[in-house]
Formats: structure tokens, sequence, C-alpha cells
């Protein structure tokens, strides 16, 4: 197993840091053995020469992540699934809270992917503008709760910055 040798000696010399990058520089090396002599020789031969107690499903699982790395196989994993008749399809379950569409159907919100219908709603009651969203800056946010909590504390901002405007020359007077 001459293929394993360089490989080996990484290892004992601990050139780096973890056993992961070993098995990705010598990946071509691990791949050769795998395909002539299989895991359980590979395994106790590497055992061996490293005097380490390195087990197969060990080695195999690194070996694999180097592969879904490189990208030689796709992470993609078929499930089961079950599928379940409706026979209720026609009927549909009452919402717990009701929220209206929105009224602001005239904003492209195709770049503002993480909106809720609570946002939604309060999108639409304080007439915000796409600018506004912009500006509370949740473009890049995935966390819906997040979102609508940056959404709501901007109105709340906007609202008590409105009642200031408002009130402004009664408290002048003071």
């Amino acid at each position: 197993m001459n293929e394993l040798d360089a490989f080996c000696a990484s290892l004992r010399e601990k050139k780096f840091k973890s056993l992961q990058k070993i098995i990705d520089i010598h990946y071509n090396e691990l791949q050769a053995a795998k395909e002539l002599y299989g895991w359980k020789s590979v395994t106790e031969y590497i055992n061996d020469k490293t005097h380490s107690s390195m087990q197969v499903s060990f080695i195999k699982n690194m070996f694999y992540r180097t592969e879904k790395k490189l990208g030689l196989i796709k992470s993609d994993k078929s499930r089961k699934t079950v599928h379940k008749e409706n026979f209720n399809q026609g009927v549909k379950k009452p919402s717990t809270t009701t929220i209206e569409k929105s009224d602001n159907n005239n904003i492209d919100f195709s770049n503002f992917t993480n909106l809720n219908p609570l946002s939604m709603k309060l999108i639409s009651d304080h007439n915000l503008t796409l600018d506004d969203l912009n500006e509370i800056g949740i473009k890049g946010i995935s966390d819906k709760m997040t979102v609508y909590n940056k959404i709501n504390r901007f109105c709340e901002n906007k609202v008590s910055q409105a009642k200031r405007e408002k009130y402004q020359d009664i408290m002048k007077k003071d």
C-alpha cells in the first residue's frame, strides 16, 4: 500500500492541525487505496503505520466530507415522504389572527423575501415605502421575528416623532 505512505507520514508528523485537513490533501491517494484494497484494509494499514486506533466508519466519514467539500458528490439526500390524503381540501382552516392585505400593492417587495404577514400589516398601517424599509436595514436578515421587531420599532419611532411635531408648539409655550 505505497499509496498511503505520504498520508501516514503526514499523520505521524502532525504536519497539519486536523485529520480532516490531511485527508483533504491526500484525497487522491486515499481514493486509489480504497478502490484497490477496501476500507477495512486501508484502515488497518493506517493504524499499523501510525500506531493509532481509528475505526473504518471514522475514516469513511472524513473521506466523504472531503468528497462533499470538493463537490464530487451532492448533499441532496433523498427522503421518503409520506403523502396523506386530505379529505377536507375544500375547507380552509380559519386563521388565528385576521391580517388585512397590504395597501402598498404598488411597492415591489421582491427584494424582501423575509417579510411575514405581521410585517406586511405594519407596512400597510404606517404607509411605509421601499426607502423606509431600506433605511430600517432588514434586507439581509433571515429571521422573520427580528424583521418584525425592527419594523415595529421603526413604526413606533415614526409615531412618536409625528406626535412630537404635532405638539411641538404646545411644548414651546411651557
